[in-house]
């Protein structure tokens, strides 16, 4: 349970941040305070707007071992309606504007005993500005008991000049050539690995032969990444699996072939489900059960042929493999954005309810949640011991724009 944040609380975070860095103030918190949409509005007791990595794992210690809630904001952009604090007031907004390219931090599953704290983000070179090709990068820092933290440690992504160079099972370049579908999840699992997610970096607007990127197994562009604490291979992994080598790119990807894995979750011991947000026609849900498999995009969308890319030589391949062990790995689930009058949809990808122990009732056991975060609702889908889609029940409906769902 959280706790409303005390007033010296409050001025050990005013006196940590520079003076542009925090407020109280409800003017200035005000544009913060409400989606671009007007549909929601809050409150905040403060915001925080950290100016680098270490402020912001300084201010995410705080608040976890005061039990205050923090709320981040990337930006208060696009429909990120989940990004408003709740009308209370009791929560602190974490605001990345002035960072404004992070994308996700998570803390290591040992977090009580070594202190890690991993943070995903879109790295800007020094003397950069505006929009333009970029690269990612995935660091860690490590939080002291007086809520200080190391320098980062780049765990993956370590050429930071863009544009990432031809791939390379030697060149460490993680691509974020336009101004989306680029890095969007970090999870440390229960056994120290971590999970990160890499969309295709292709231009959304067009057909971009760029995409087709995501099948190569020398490149992280539409992949999910499986690496050890210091963004080494995993032994048993999949595309090249007689290299030995572990810090060849091809020994760190799990799966390929994918457009934009923006949110996912990780089952433990049984792969990730992956939210894959389409492009003009489908969402899916992958519930990926172990390394090595191809979901298919661009060549596929959803289990269609995709309009536009099918016509790309580079898609001729693909469609041979049809019938054939090497074939495309269809989804769990799909739905058109035809369903909707805007035609528009996004999709996340949410935990799996434990299969006993849980609060809920036993009819929860095992189901997969996801959401999509342009409509506001949850879904709770039924998953047989195949690890197959049965059938998907309203869980909420009429919410706020989720981007992200977590288990308590």
């Amino acid at each position: 349970m959280t706790v409303p944040p005390t007033a010296d609380f409050l001025d050990v975070l005013a006196r940590r941040l520079e003076p542009k860095g925090f407020t109280c103030d409800p003017a200035e918190m005000a544009p913060w305070l409400e989606d671009w949409r007007g549909r929601y509005q809050g409150r905040a007791a403060a915001m925080a707007s950290p100016a680098n990595t270490a402020e912001v794992a300084d201010i995410v210690s705080r608040c976890a071992d005061a039990r205050v809630a923090l709320v981040p904001q990337g930006g208060n952009t696009s429909m990120v309606g989940g990004a408003t604090p709740d009308p209370d007031g009791a929560a602190i907004l974490l605001s990345l504007r002035r960072m404004n390219r992070i994308r996700a931090l998570s803390a290591d599953s040992d977090f009580a005993n070594n202190h890690y704290l991993y943070l995903l983000y879109v790295y800007q070179p020094a003397g950069a500005s505006g929009n333009g090709a970029r690269t990612s990068r995935l660091t860690r820092v490590t939080v002291n008991n007086d809520n200080t933290a190391s320098a980062e440690v780049t765990i993956l992504g370590s050429q930071g000049t863009p544009p990432c160079p031809t791939p390379s099972n030697t060149v460490d370049c993680i691509p974020a050539d336009n101004d989306s579908h680029s890095i969007g999840t970090v999870r440390s699992d229960t056994d120290g690995t971590l999970w990160l997610g890499s969309g295709d970096g292709a231009d959304w607007s067009r057909v971009d032969p760029v995409a087709l990127r995501t099948y190569d197994e020398q490149s992280f562009a539409g992949k999910i990444i499986h690496v050890d604490r210091n963004g080494m291979g995993l032994p048993g992994h999949a595309f090249c699996p007689t290299e030995t080598d572990l810090t060849k790119v091809c020994t760190k990807l799990y799966a390929k072939g994918l457009r934009n894995p923006y949110r996912f979750n990780i089952r433990p011991g049984n792969g990730p489900i992956i939210g894959d947000v389409g492009w003009e026609e489908w969402e899916e849900l992958d519930l990926v059960t172990g390394p090595g498999k191809n979901l298919g995009w661009p060549c596929y969308e959803g289990t269609a042929r995709t309009s536009g890319y099918r016509d790309l030589a580079g898609c001729a391949s693909q469609y041979a493999n049809e019938g054939t062990p090497q074939a495309a790995t269809p989804p769990n689930l799909t739905y058109a954005h035809s369903l909707y009058p805007d035609y528009s949809a996004a999709i996340i990808g949410g935990p799996q309810y434990p299969a006993s122990g849980g609060p809920y009732p036993s009819d929860y056991a095992g189901d997969v949640f996801y959401a999509d975060y342009v409509h506001g609702y949850i879904k709770r889908v039924d998953v047989n011991g195949s690890g197959q889609v049965t059938g998907q029940q309203d869980f909420a409906t009429g919410g706020p724009t989720w981007v992200d769902l977590e288990l308590p």
